[in-house]
């Protein structure tokens, strides 16, 4: 289980980091890692 928050935490992160370096919530690369990061969640 630690697993799983760990990688939710790792691409958590990443999204966290390409937004504030886009400087935009909505940049397609921003966008994509949330939608991954949504798919680990709901598993």
């Amino acid at each position: 289980m630690s697993g799983c928050i760990d990688i939710v935490e790792f691409v958590r992160n990443k999204m966290v980091h390409m937004a504030e370096a886009r400087r935009d919530l909505g940049n397609p690369d921003v966008v994509r890692i949330s939608q991954r990061l949504d798919l680990f969640i709901v598993q």
